[in-house]
C-alpha cells in the first residue's frame, strides 16, 4: 500500500514537472493564458502535496482558504431583519420620492421672491407706489405694515395689532 502511494506520488510529481514546462508563462510568451494555466496547474498540486493546503480544498474548494470578501453596513439590526424591510423600503421610498423633492420644488419656487438682501422683491413696487415726497411721517408704520412680510404674520388679537402701530409709530417719532 505505501508503495502504491510512493508510486502515485512519483507519477503525481513527473506529470506536474512536465505539465509547469509545458505553460510556464516564460515558455509560453505569446499565449496570454498559458499564465493562468500555470497558477492552476501550480495550485492544484499544492492541494494534493501540501495538508494545509488540502484541508483548505476540502473546507473552502480552494487551495488559499476562504476568499470571500464580507462588506457590511453599519446600520442598526432592526433594519437589516428580513420582516422590517419592506417598511425600510417605504420609508426611503417616501424620503427620495415625496419629501426631496417637495423641499427642492419649495426652494425653487422662491427663487425669484428675494433680492441678495433678503428682502421680498414684491416690497420694492410696493414702496416706489407709497414712499414719495408727499409722504407724512404718520403714516410711515401703516406703509411698513403693507410689507409683504409682515402681511404674513397673524395677528392673534386687535390689542397686538394697535400695539405693533403704536411701538412703529414710536419709533417713526424718536427718529424725528
Amino acid at each position: 500500500m505505501l508503495l502504491l502511494l510512493l508510486l502515485l506520488l512519483l507519477l503525481l510529481l513527473s506529470l506536474y514537472r512536465k505539465l509547469s514546462i509545458k505553460y510556464h508563462p516564460d515558455k509560453n510568451p505569446d499565449d496570454p493564458q498559458a499564465a493562468s494555466k500555470f497558477i492552476l496547474l501550480t495550485k492544484a498540486y499544492e492541494c494534493l502535496t501540501d495538508e494545509d493546503m488540502k484541508e483548505n480544498c476540502r473546507k473552502y474548494g480552494n487551495p488559499d482558504g476562504s476568499r470571500a470578501f464580507n462588506v457590511g453596513i453599519a446600520l442598526p439590526s432592526i433594519l437589516l431583519k428580513k420582516e422590517n424591510r419592506t417598511a425600510f423600503l417605504a420609508v426611503i421610498f417616501l424620503v427620495l420620492l415625496v419629501i426631496v423633492p417637495v423641499l427642492v420644488l419649495n426652494a425653487l419656487s422662491n427663487i425669484g421672491k428675494y433680492d441678495e438682501n433678503g428682502i421680498q422683491t414684491a416690497n420694492y413696487d410696493l414702496y416706489m407706489k407709497l414712499l414719495n415726497e408727499n409722504l407724512i411721517v404718520k403714516n410711515c408704520p401703516k406703509i411698513f405694515s403693507h410689507t409683504m412680510e409682515l402681511q404674513n404674520i397673524q395677528v392673534r388679537s386687535i390689542e397686538a395689532f394697535n400695539y405693533f402701530n403704536r411701538v412703529f409709530y414710536f419709533i417713526i417719532l424718536l427718529k424725528n
